[in-house]
């Protein structure tokens, strides 16, 4: 797949995540399909991002792969800065994998030939 990026050369850290045009983004609650987030493996959030202003949480970041919604995953810390979500990530293990930050669309077509 060209222009599939990957984490796996990024510095542990914390990171505040933005679009482009400055909005703040923050990482899907849900299983996200292979091939979203410009990676074939995407990694999302296995749980709630923290409700309370100040707050940190641990969290569990799921790898999605072809043989489940949660194949791998990693540890990360998330705080609410009550504008924004700050997360404490860790790089991937592999040059597939990325995290998703942002809406994820899935559009579904339905082909009907006659």
């Amino acid at each position: 797949m060209i222009g599939v990026k990957c984490d796996r050369y990024m510095e542990p850290g914390w990171y505040r995540v933005q679009s482009e045009s400055g909005q703040n983004l923050t990482m899907p609650t849900s299983p996200i399909p292979m091939y979203s987030c410009g990676a074939k493996y995407p990694i999302w959030l296995n749980g709630d991002h923290p409700s309370l202003s100040g707050d940190i949480v641990d969290r569990v970041a799921c790898v999605a792969t072809s043989k489940s919604t949660c194949d791998h995953s990693y540890q990360i810390k998330i705080k609410n800065c009550q504008d924004f979500m700050a997360y404490y990530l860790i790089k991937a293990t592999g040059c597939n994998e990325r995290y998703c930050f942002g809406t994820v669309m899935i559009i579904i077509c339905s082909l009907r030939f006659v």
